[in-house]
């Protein structure tokens, strides 16, 4: 009965290591500055655009995987186990995405400071997320 016990506690820490992440946990990924240093006002907000408009499309589906994922692991951990091998074993592709397109619009909004340009940065990213 121990070593089942000791089995079940390994296949569950398994399985919620294997969940995606929640796009409000993944942190940005450094960008340098320097890669838009060359941008004038109208680009680095041309480029705020775009990143913000692939962050919304970004977010909301790590956000979709993230609720999938746990709604299987409910599943499989209340009614019926086997559902578990469905999960799709962590974070996609995606996430690394996401964390590149955070650690972009921190470097756009330094080299706006720097730069003086005046424009707008949300504080915190995910406010400009609107769901689909």
């Amino acid at each position: 009965m121990k070593y089942l016990k000791n089995y079940l506690i390994a296949l569950f820490t398994i399985f919620i290591v294997s969940c995606a992440t929640s796009p409000d946990k993944i942190s940005s990924a450094y960008v340098s500055p320097l890669q838009y240093i060359n941008y004038d006002c109208d680009q680095i907000a041309l480029e705020q655009a775009n990143v913000e408009r692939r962050v919304n499309l970004l977010y909301n589906t790590l956000a979709a995987e993230a609720q999938g994922d746990a709604w299987q692991m409910g599943v499989g951990m209340l009614l019926f186990w086997p559902t578990l091998f469905a999960l799709e074993g962590g974070d996609s592709p995606a996430a690394g995405e996401y964390a590149l397109m955070k650690g972009q619009y921190q470097a756009l909004q330094t080299v706006s400071v720097q730069k003086k340009c005046g424009i707008s940065f949300a504080n915190d990213l995910a406010e400009t997320v609107k769901a689909d």
